[in-house]
């Protein structure tokens, strides 16, 4: 079971990182039509950075969620103990 203490930090930690996420669009999006007009790049280069700033988005959920799943195998100390105290309940 996870402790109540870890799971607000964790809780805090999903929604700074979705509040920093939101704000970034929030900064982006509105100024994106003007950039190609005030430094004369092709709507074509707004596009490529909008897309690169969602593939960036995606591929950091997905290593995040990779090493999450890395850290909660068997080389972790914590789940470690939880197998060895459990075997040693049987």
């Amino acid at each position: 079971m996870i402790e109540a203490k870890t799971a607000r930090r964790g809780l805090a930690l999903v929604f700074t990182t979705l509040l920093l996420d939101i704000t970034g669009i929030g900064i982006i999006m509105p100024v994106l039509p003007a950039y190609p007009a005030s430094s004369r790049a092709s709507s074509a280069a707004c596009r490529s950075l909008s897309s690169r700033m969602l593939l960036s988005q995606n591929c950091a959920a997905l290593l995040s969620a990779i090493h999450q799943a890395r850290s909660a195998s068997a080389g972790s100390p914590r789940f470690s103990r939880m197998r060895l105290t459990k075997r040693r309940n049987r």
